[in-house]
């Protein structure tokens, strides 16, 4: 904020109006007021067709005319120019106004500051706890979604076990199905030795210990084992009826492999 002080000039005070214009023409109003002596013959207002109607207040006995020009429409900072007419100069008494009017503009705008820095301050405090509640509302969903992964794969996991122990039922119970299956005599071996219930070895005297060569155990391969796993799974989960049922379902796939991929995409099955 400033405070000029000077003689009355027509000029100066018309630079100030064509100032007033031209920042109204960019698009940047400013609100002024004029006052004759101590009164306030044109309003705060950013419509320059009052900016003449101070002259109709003059006449021989005025000392002085001042013009504010505010910094924009929301603060009371402003820049004051003072003219004096009549000849009159520049005295203390006038000086004295002026240096009250400037404290008092101070002060209201410290004031003005204040209350900025406080609205401020609290719209500060408010955006931190919104990014708190925002960030703790994250966490939540995040481990919501971890909570449902773990439980959908815990879900496929218990399917693909009832399936493996179903088939597993299937095979051993229909040995000859496998026949079918490349590899499946093996396979179909193996379920049968472990369906057949172990008898213990006989014991006989010391001095007619004999020893026999136990009958070697067809050599799988790793998939071959894999699958024997899921088969004694899908035999756990279901009963007799409906283990039948699936191994017939699972002869029609060896009979017609190309049914698989109509099954697949019923079941919206991906092929890892």
């Amino acid at each position: 904020m400033s405070f000029t002080h000077q003689k009355f000039d027509q000029s100066k005070v018309d630079k100030l109006k064509h100032y007033l214009e031209d920042m109204a023409g960019k698009g940047q109003p400013r609100q002024y007021e004029i006052f004759v002596d101590n009164l306030k013959v044109v309003p705060r207002t950013e419509d320059l067709s009052n900016f003449e109607n101070y002259e109709g207040y003059m006449d021989e006995d005025t000392e002085k005319i001042r013009i504010l020009i505010y910094n924009s429409s929301l603060s009371p900072r402003n820049d004051q120019f003072c003219f004096s007419v009549s000849g009159a100069s520049p005295g203390k008494p006038t000086e004295a106004l002026g240096e009250i009017d400037t404290m008092i503009q101070e002060k209201l705008t410290a004031r003005d500051r204040e209350h900025e820095m406080a609205s401020l301050r609290k719209e500060l405090e408010q955006a931190r706890s919104q990014i708190t509640d925002a960030e703790a509302e994250a966490e939540e969903l995040r481990q919501e979604m971890e909570a449902v992964r773990a439980g959908r794969q815990e879900r496929q996991m218990g399917l693909f076990d009832m399936a493996a122990g179903v088939l597993q039922g299937l095979l051993r119970n229909n040995p000859g199905w496998l026949q079918r299956v490349p590899g499946g005599e093996a396979l179909a071996g193996l379920l049968t030795s472990d369906s057949t219930p172990k008898m213990l070895p006989e014991t006989t005297p010391p001095s007619n210990v004999t020893f026999e060569r136990k009958a070697e155990t067809p050599d799988l391969a790793p998939e071959q084992l894999r699958y024997l796993d899921t088969l004694r799974q899908i035999e756990a989960a279901f009963p007799q009826p409906e283990l039948e049922t699936v191994m017939r379902i699972i002869a029609r796939f060896a009979e017609d492999p190309n049914s698989l991929d109509t099954v697949s995409k019923i079941l919206k099955i991906n092929n890892v």
